[in-house]
């Protein structure tokens, strides 16, 4: 009598196991219909994203017509102490407290950089936009000691 009732209570067991799996593999049938659903979406969409990102390489070429033509942007210059000098980084805290982070390509230090070391008060000269939030984005041209 002993073995009916184990035997009943595992092919409840796996009766319930079964069932749990199955509801499993109809949620990801709903799942890969709403993947569809996007997918199709987004390639009816695509068309316009094109068109709206055309003026951009344009201006893209226009940047590129310049640069070849000679025009080139203003250097700049900022003044601080010099810290966390790295292979391809440094990073530069201004008179007012306010940290700016340099990067240039690694192996490649800007001109004078070798001839600083942390906690020296320097002037960088640098081309492109300089953020304290923001990564740097341009070209150190010196790091000169004052």
């Amino acid at each position: 009598m002993r073995k009916k009732g184990m035997r009943t209570l595992l092919i409840g067991a796996l009766a319930v196991t079964a069932l749990t799996f199955a509801g499993c593999g109809q949620g990801s049938q709903k799942e890969t219909t709403q993947a569809a659903a996007v997918q199709e979406t987004t390639k009816e969409a695509a068309p316009e994203t094109e068109k709206e990102t055309m003026p951009e390489k344009e201006s893209e070429k226009e940047t590129d017509a310049s640069e070849a033509a000679g025009e080139t942007e203003a250097a700049s210059t900022i003044s601080g102490t010099i810290s966390e000098i790295k292979d391809f980084q440094f990073t530069l805290e201004d008179k007012d407290g306010a940290f700016y982070q340099f990067v240039f390509e690694q192996g490649m230090p800007p001109k004078g950089l070798s001839d600083v070391k942390d906690g020296d008060l320097v002037s960088v000269s640098y081309t492109g936009k300089l953020s304290e939030t923001d990564p740097f984005e341009g070209e150190v041209l010196s790091v000169t000691k004052q």
